[in-house]
């Protein structure tokens, strides 16, 4: 069977058409399928981050609740910032207070200064507490008023910490913790023995 020029074109012209998108086809629907296999991939790795990052969230959000009462700790406090501007004198005034309870984002601080809360007070706060400096930005939350003695407590809240700086500010506090109850006979510290020193 011979072939006559305008058949065989046709001919292969028909083969093309059929053969062509079908094989075309095919490459794309192989290569979707290895771009969805590495993206399902991707997916999972990504996946798996989020949870260990919603369990360290988890951890800080423990951590930082925990509240534990101290024994007078001396501190030294520096009026930084005031939000009204009749007050703007009292600006880098310092004074002194005592933290009776603290925790890993605040404090109960006591002093003889009877500020106005409601003013937007930051101040800046230094104390040692187990033998360790800290130096925080704090801002005053909650005014607790005395009739007895001379002196405010002040709800503070630190602001402006870094992660590493709360870790270290709840290992102190949750080993204090454990050494009171353990000298206290309690044997059952199983809440404290889930944070590290």
């Amino acid at each position: 069977m011979t072939f006559e020029p305008p058949l065989l074109i046709a001919s292969v012209t028909i083969f093309l058409s059929l053969f062509l998108p079908l094989g075309t086809f095919s490459i794309l629907t192989y290569r979707l399928k290895k771009n969805l296999v590495k993206q399902k991939g991707e997916n999972e790795r990504l996946l798996e981050n989020v949870y260990h990052l919603k369990q360290k969230q988890q951890e800080i959000e423990r951590r930082k609740a925990f509240r534990l009462e101290v024994s007078n700790v001396d501190c030294e406090i520096t009026l930084n910032g005031i939000g009204d501007r009749k007050l703007n004198h009292l600006i880098g005034k310092k004074g002194t207070g005592t933290i009776h309870d603290l925790s890993a984002n605040g404090a109960r601080l006591a002093c003889h200064y009877d500020l106005p809360v409601r003013k937007g007070i930051i101040i800046g706060i230094d104390f040692i507490f187990r033998e360790e400096h800290f130096s925080f930005r704090a801002k005053l939350v909650r005014k607790i008023e005395h009739f007895e003695g001379n002196h405010v407590e002040f709800g503070i809240e630190f602001i402006g910490m870094s992660i590493q700086e709360q870790e270290q500010l709840s290992s102190l506090l949750i080993a204090t913790e454990r050494e009171y109850m353990r000298s206290k006979g309690y044997k059952n510290v199983h809440f404290f023995e889930n944070y590290k020193n």
